[in-house]
C-alpha cells in the first residue's frame, strides 16, 4: 500500500472541521457512485475486515505562493509537573530579578495554559518532536526566554512554528463562525414562531488551506472519487453550498523515520482493534472524543437525518506503546447500528507515525 498527501484549497466555509472518520465516509460513498457495481461490491467485501483505505484528518497548511507548509496535530506530551513550574519560576527570577516571585510564577502558569492549548505544529517541528529532539521542557524554555535569546519559535493562537518558517508563511487561520437562519412555514409563508436557528461552521483566511493523508493500495481508483468529492462537497451543510473545495492531485508521501521508536502518535480518530495495544506499557498519552455521525442522507430513506449510534474514538495526536506487529494503519471499524438491513459502520482506522517519545513513572 502506498501513502498519499492531498492539498485542500476551500472555496467557502465548512459545517465543520473534517475528521477522519467523516473523510473515510465521503470516500467509500463516493466510490459507490463512481465505480461500477463489480468494482464496488469486491471493495465492499473488505469491510470491516480489511479496509481497503485509512485517513487522516484533515490538518491546517498555509500556502505562499506556489510554496505550501504543512502542519500536524501536536502530539500529546507528558505535562509539566510542578516541580517542572517551581523550576521555571526560580530561573525566571533570577533572569529577570525584578520580578517577584509572584509576577514569575503567574507568568510561567499562564505561558503553560497556552501550550496546552497548542493543537498544531509545522511539519518540521513535528519531525523534531517525534524523533525526541524537541520536548514538552524545551519547547516551553525556548517559549519563555524568547525576549532575551533569539526566538526560534513562534506561538500564534493555537499553532506552533519556526521564526524561519513564519518569515515565509502567514499562520493558518480558521475561524468558527455563526449564521443566523429562519425555517419558513410552508402553510402561512411566514416564519413561525420558535423557528430561527443559528448555524455554526467554520471559515478560512485566503492563504489557509487544508490537507491530509491517505494509504491505498491504487491513487488512480480514488483520483476520480476526490473528483466527485469536489464537486459534492465535504463535511454538513452541502445544500446550502458548504464544504466546497478545490484538491491537488495526490502525492506520495513519506513519514518521517525515527530510530529507536518507543511509540506511536495517531493522526487520525482511532478506535484500537482487540490486542492492537499493550494497555500495561508506557507510553500512553491520550484525549477521548465523543462523535455521533449522520448516514449518508441519499442512503436513509427516512426525511430526516438519521443519526448512528455515538462512539469514543481517540483523538488525533494521542500517543500509545510501539505496537509488535508494524501495520500501514491501525484499529478498525465498528458496528454502530443496522438500517434497512443494512449494516452501518462507524470508521476507527487510523494512520500513526512512529515516535521516540519516553513515558514517566
Amino acid at each position: 500500500m502506498g501513502l498519499y498527501a492531498v492539498t485542500l484549497r476551500p472555496r467557502c466555509a465548512f459545517a465543520s472541521p473534517i475528521r477522519s472518520d467523516t473523510l473515510f465516509g465521503a470516500m467509500i460513498w463516493g466510490a459507490r457512485w463512481i465505480h461500477k457495481p463489480p468494482d464496488f461490491e469486491q471493495l465492499l467485501k473488505r469491510l470491516p475486515d480489511s479496509p481497503p483505505v485509512a485517513v487522516s484528518s484533515a490538518f491546517p497548511c498555509s500556502f505562499a505562493g506556489r510554496e505550501t507548509l504543512r502542519f500536524f496535530p501536536m502530539p500529546i506530551l507528558p505535562p509539566l509537573q510542578t516541580p517542572d513550574i517551581q523550576r521555571f519560576t526560580a530561573e525566571l527570577q533570577k533572569r529577570y530579578p525584578k520580578l517577584t516571585a509572584k509576577q514569575a510564577l503567574i507568568h510561567v502558569v499562564e505561558l503553560n495554559k497556552k501550550l496546552n492549548r497548542l493543537a498544531f505544529v509545522s511539519q518540521s517541528l513535528f519531525t523534531e518532536i517525534i524523533t525526541g529532539r524537541l520536548t514538552r521542557p524545551s519547547i516551553f524554555a525556548s517559549l519563555l526566554y524568547a525576549e532575551e535569546t533569539e526566538k526560534d519559535l513562534q506561538l500564534c493562537g493555537n499553532i506552533l512554528m519556526g521564526k524561519n518558517e513564519a518569515a515565509t508563511f502567514k499562520a493558518p487561520e480558521i475561524r468558527e463562525i455563526m449564521a443566523q437562519g429562519n425555517a419558513v412555514d410552508r402553510v402561512g409563508l411566514a416564519t413561525a414562531e420558535g423557528q430561527l436557528f443559528v448555524r455554526i461552521g467554520v471559515s478560512f483566511a485566503e492563504h489557509t488551506g487544508l490537507w491530509f493523508l491517505f494509504y491505498a493500495e491504487d491513487a488512480a481508483f480514488w483520483r476520480p472519487v476526490l473528483r466527485w468529492l469536489e464537486d459534492t462537497g465535504l463535511g454538513g451543510d452541502r445544500s446550502v453550498g458548504k464544504g466546497q473545495f478545490a484538491f491537488s492531485e495526490p502525492e506520495p508521501f513519506e513519514l518521517p523515520a525515527v530510530e529507536r521508536a518507543d511509540a506511536v502518535v495517531m493522526l487520525s480518530r482511532y478506535l484500537p482493534a482487540h490486542g492492537e495495544i499493550d494497555w500495561s506499557a508506557k507510553p500512553i498519552f491520550y484525549h477521548l472524543v465523543g462523535h455521533r455521525g449522520k448516514v449518508e442522507n441519499r442512503f436513509s430513506a427516512s426525511q430526516h437525518p438519521y443519526r448512528e449510534r455515538g462512539v469514543r474514538l481517540f483523538a488525533e495526536g494521542s500517543v500509545f506503546p510501539l505496537p509488535q506487529s508494524e501495520k500501514p494503519f491501525y484499529g478498525r471499524l465498528i458496528q454502530v447500528d443496522v438500517q434497512e438491513d443494512r449494516s452501518v459502520y462507524h470508521a476507527g482506522t487510523a494512520i500513526a507515525v512512529k515516535a521516540a517519545i519516553g513515558g514517566r513513572a
